[in-house]
This record gives C-alpha cells, sequence and structure tokens, in this order.
C-alpha cells in the first residue's frame, strides 16, 4: 500500500511496477522500471512516503527517465527527465535535495549534450 486515504496499492509483474486502486483498477500500468524515489539519498527532505511526494505526486522512471503521475493516473510531469532530485558530492555541506517545501516544488534535472 502506498496511500492508504485513497486506496493506492504498489504493483509489479516480472520487472515492471504500476499503480493499483482498491478495487484493482489500474492507475498507473505496470511499464516502468521504477516507481518512487530513494528516500535515503535526500535525509534532510525528512520525506515520509518515498512513493507519494506532496502526499500527490508518484515519481516513475522509465528508460533511464523520470516524470510523474498524480493519485488519479494522470500524468503530470512528462518522462524525460534524466534526474530526480540533486545530489551533490562535491561540497560537504550541502544538503541533497528532492523537494523544496517552502515552495512545494520538486527538483528535476536534464543532462546537457
Amino acid at each position: 500500500m502506498i496511500d492508504k486515504d485513497n486506496g493506492l496499492y504498489l504493483a509489479k509483474n516480472g520487472n515492471k511496477y504500476g499503480i493499483l486502486g482498491d478495487k484493482g483498477d489500474i492507475i498507473i500500468h505496470l511499464e516502468y522500471d521504477q516507481i518512487g524515489i530513494d528516500s535515503s539519498k535526500f535525509p534532510s527532505n525528512e520525506i515520509s512516503n518515498k512513493y507519494l511526494l506532496y502526499d500527490e505526486l508518484i515519481p516513475v522512471y522509465q528508460n533511464k527517465k523520470w516524470g510523474a503521475f498524480d493519485k488519479t493516473g494522470k500524468q503530470i510531469i512528462p518522462i524525460e527527465f534524466d534526474t530526480i532530485g540533486c545530489t551533490l558530492k562535491s561540497n560537504a555541506n550541502a544538503n541533497n535535495l528532492v523537494i523544496i517545501p517552502s515552495y512545494k516544488a520538486i527538483v528535476l534535472g536534464k543532462t546537457r549534450r
């Protein structure tokens, strides 16, 4: 279960993930390599649910790209981002960051080519 209030469940078929509703309805098709984030990389954000950011955004990873859906299964961020969150290794005083609470925003990035 990823969201008790809305009856959302993480589903897995082989190596692909999706989200089902409490009646077995498909919210997000089982076609993603990962759903949710590794919240251990972002301890300063105190993320309580790695599958549901801001209690409404479901991060998905497919073909080495990130995007996001809302709790109804509507895609709200296209799957075109190379990174989710900012992980800094060069500055020991900096915090890794995926959400910015004061702006209710998430950090996404694209690699320059």
